[in-house]
């Protein structure tokens, strides 16, 4: 699959990329955003904003 990424994403680049470095992006990618969520998710719990209010 990733071989497949690399070359749409070298057709489109200026900077060309190997398939292992577009993988291991998109694994910090996905690593730094679950982190913000995270972080999201118990904020909001915390806060108690994740209730809906009833009329």
């Amino acid at each position: 699959m990733w071989t497949r990424v690399s070359d749409l994403y070298n057709g489109k680049a200026s900077k060309s990329r190997s398939a292992d470095k577009l993988e291991k992006k998109w694994v910090n990618l996905v690593a730094k955003h679950r982190i913000i969520y995270t972080d999201h998710v118990r904020d909001r719990a915390l806060t108690g904003s994740h209730q809906l209010i009833a009329n």
